[in-house]
């Protein structure tokens, strides 16, 4: 039997760039380890690389190519590569809501869950499925004859690099709930459809079906989620995987057109499941009417409901009955990861809902198709016989069976028919000219190449476009690319930052033909590195409080884009990025250059606080583009402080601490203050007008004890009283002057 030893555990590349790993084997033991060993055989434990993820999610490419070894019993054979595609279950008009207490209110999901499936090569009848979250991963491999699940270990809400890959098949226990679906009965019409199907089913079904549904999550789930956003992604990646396996299977796809979580108490207050049943029709009757369905399904995790699922009986298109709830839905059970689980019921229920009855239903051709169960209609009274089981059976239920991800050929025929039969299920237009990629959250700097790429069947040409403004205007990509190319490699050319970008394609011939990006992406304006210039580092400045010279501080160009915009940094040397003070360039913004008065650079020395009469100093530029930056190297530079201003008159150790007098007083414009410092200690002293507003700071540093002498030059001040205040932690006084010009 074909295993799957080891899933993921090389590689991820995306973008044809870069690959690194994305999950590595975790070979510790822990009690919860030994615990899950108690409930599944051969487990595979796993670490998750969370930068790994984070480039992957925030990536969001159109293509994912993962390493998967893979083997027999008795052998590993070499690593296939696999092609996962972005798959999206939203239709183009989705409409995603949370029920609140003043009813319904539009959500925007800023962290949509990514899905990607494929196949593995060689492997028959397979199908991956991987749905990536902002924090984690989940998501299952089927092939002909078992299910593979690979989550996280834990509780849905914790974030946890821990993870788990198994076998289904490997579980030593089995589920016990039941779907409540066999009280309805099998309708005549679908008993007549189903004698007469085929003996040889075939499966070459030519046309994509496309099947609108309509998802409602209920209070006690949006709850377990943490929100709305939460639950909705939740759900969103269980029908991924069910429209995956529809689409394998059927050749129809269910696209969600209506999700919504109720962030209130909802009416779904039973747990009876097929009262449960009764309250979500009743509810969507007579409240939902207007939103667009084939069906309608409820998904809750409710533990005290007396059914795992129960849905009304070939009941597409059809708004009295076209209900079904998959109920206690586990996402996870003992630190196990259920995402399989889940996705069968809510695959099996909706198959009920297309009209499939169980595989242990006499209403087949030859009677019911598996034993795995008490046989539904009285045909036949011999023992359980456990098998491998598909979808719409229970074999999963009894001690060695076990169900696998298909609907088999009865079953599967059945529901591709009933698609078939009814007007609300439509084709997908085998000539539309549809984008896959880019659809909304990527993100993208100028001059990267960005791969556009769309699903159609023209033969002529197309034309491409992008738009800065969320489609109020467009400009041309490319003109005339052949359409069966089927993608387009666009340098994204230099433009300014946005977060509405947009691309569309139409035919060239028909322009009435195309397609537009489903939501927006952002285009970055790349910045160049810069580098600081001049000043040279270790450069001393000389600098005093009526020095009106300039000083100009030059660095390196980010780019020519007029929005680029600069802002001069510096901050004492020994202290943090976040003390810098910051300034604007020249040109309000524009230049690579600041000048600087250096009487400017005295006040910056005295707020910094010198020693003595210098500060050293740590000097940068940071460049912007509207939504990002980017920061040179730092040069250092030494503020000295001189000319009118502080000296020494005496070293000797005065005996106490003393603010004098100034003179003269009054004084126009220059007056000496004197003050004695009897210890070292860090040294403040300022001037105030009469409303307490600081005007200057004439000394901010250490000082060593001594007598000193400061010569306050008041030429830019108007004539009135002032204060000067000496203050250090061991001192402080505070005296009047007046300037009268």
């Amino acid at each position: 039997m074909i295993k799957i030893i080891s899933l993921f555990l090389l590689f991820v590349s995306f973008n044809s760039a870069f690959s690194n790993d994305l999950f590595n084997v975790d070979n510790s033991s822990d009690a919860v380890k030994s615990d899950i060993k108690t409930q599944i055989s051969n487990p595979v434990f796993l670490k998750l690389n969370f930068s790994e993820l984070e480039s992957v999610y925030n990536s969001k490419s159109h293509e994912l190519t993962l390493n998967i070894p893979v083997g027999n019993s008795n052998s590993l054979r070499t690593s296939v590569p696999v092609i996962l595609k972005r798959f999206n279950v939203y239709t183009d008009d989705v409409k995603m809501v949370e029920k609140t207490i003043a009813g319904d209110k539009p959500l925007k999901i800023n962290n949509p869950v990514l899905t990607y499936t494929g196949v593995l090569p060689d492997i028959k009848n397979s199908l991956v499925v991987l749905n990536f979250f902002e924090n984690e991963i989940v998501g299952l491999v089927k092939t002909d004859n078992d299910i593979y699940v690979i989550g996280k270990i834990g509780k849905e809400t914790d974030v946890t690099n821990d993870y788990i890959l198994f076998s289904e098949s490997n579980r030593k226990m089995t589920n016990a709930l039941l779907c409540g679906s066999e009280i309805f009965g099998v309708p005549q019409e679908i008993k007549n459809t189903i004698q007469s199907l085929k003996s040889n089913r075939d499966n070459g079904f030519e046309t994509m079906l496309n099947a609108v549904v309509a998802i409602d999550i209920d209070h006690f789930t949006n709850n377990v989620y943490g929100g709305a956003t939460n639950a909705i992604n939740w759900g969103t990646a269980l029908i991924a995987a069910t429209s995956a396996i529809y689409m394998k299977e059927e050749n129809i796809k269910l696209s969600i057109g209506y999700i919504r979580s109720w962030t209130t108490p909802d009416p779904y207050t039973s747990t009876s499941g097929p009262v449960m049943l009764n309250q979500f029709a009743n509810e969507w009757i007579s409240t939902q009417g207007s939103v667009n369905r084939v069906i309608a399904h409820l998904l809750t995790r409710r533990n005290n409901l007396d059914v795992a699922g129960i849905a009304y009986l070939g009941v597409l298109c059809n708004n009295n009955l076209g209900y079904g709830l998959s109920g206690t839905l586990t996402g996870v059970i003992n630190n196990i990861p259920n995402y399989s689980y889940d996705v069968v019921v809510v695959a099996h229920e909706m198959g009920h809902n297309f009209g499939s009855p169980h595989t242990h239903n006499c209403s087949w051709v030859g009677g019911p198709i598996d034993t795995c169960e008490q046989v539904e209609g009285g045909c036949y009274n011999g023992p359980i016989r456990p098998t491998v089981g598909t979808i719409m059976s229970y074999c999963d239920l009894v001690s060695g069976g076990s169900v696998v991800l298909d609907f088999g050929d009865q079953p599967g025929e059945l529901i591709r028919i009933r698609a078939e039969s009814v007007g609300c299920i439509t084709p997908l237009s085998p000539s539309a000219l549809e984008i896959a990629y880019p659809d909304g959250g990527e993100t993208y700097r100028t001059g990267q190449t960005l791969a556009i790429w769309w699903g159609t069947s023209l033969t002529g040409n197309v034309n491409l476009e992008y738009s800065t403004n969320n489609g109020t205007s467009w400009s041309t990509i490319q003109n005339n690319h052949p359409a069966n190319s089927r993608n387009f490699n666009w340098v994204i050319p230099v433009m300014s930052s946005t977060q509405n970008a947009k691309v569309r394609i139409y035919d060239s011939s028909n322009p009435s033909v195309g397609d537009t990006s489903f939501g927006t992406f952002r285009i970055i304006l790349n910045l160049n590195s810069i580098s600081t210039v001049s000043p040279p580092t270790f450069t001393k400045v000389i600098t005093a409080s009526n020095n009106p010279e300039i000083q100009k501080f030059v660095w390196t160009s980010a780019g020519n884009h007029p929005t680029i915009t600069y802002a001069f940094k510096i901050r004492k040397g020994g202290t943090s990025q976040n003390t810098d003070r910051k300034i604007t360039s020249d040109n309000s913004g524009s230049d690579t250059a600041i000048s600087l008065r250096k009487s400017f650079l005295d006040s910056l020395a005295a707020s910094l606080g010198t020693v003595n009469d210098s500060v050293l100093c740590i000097w940068s530029a940071t460049a912007y583009n509207g939504i990002d930056s980017i920061t040179s190297n730092s040069f250092i530079v030494v503020l000295k402080r001189d000319g009118v201003g502080i000296s020494s008159i005496s070293s000797v150790v005065p005996e106490k601490f003393e603010l004098g007098n100034n003179y003269p007083n009054p004084f126009n414009p220059v007056t000496n203050i004197e003050f004695s410092i009897q210890k070292t200690s860090n040294t403040n002293l300022s001037v105030y007008d009469v409303s307490g507003k600081l005007v200057s700071t004439l000394v901010n540093q250490v000082l060593s004890p001594g007598v000193y002498k400061y010569d306050f030059n008041a030429t830019n001040l108007s004539s009135g009283i002032y204060f000067y205040r000496l203050e250090n932690e061991f001192f402080t006084d505070t005296k009047r002057m007046i300037l009268i010009k």
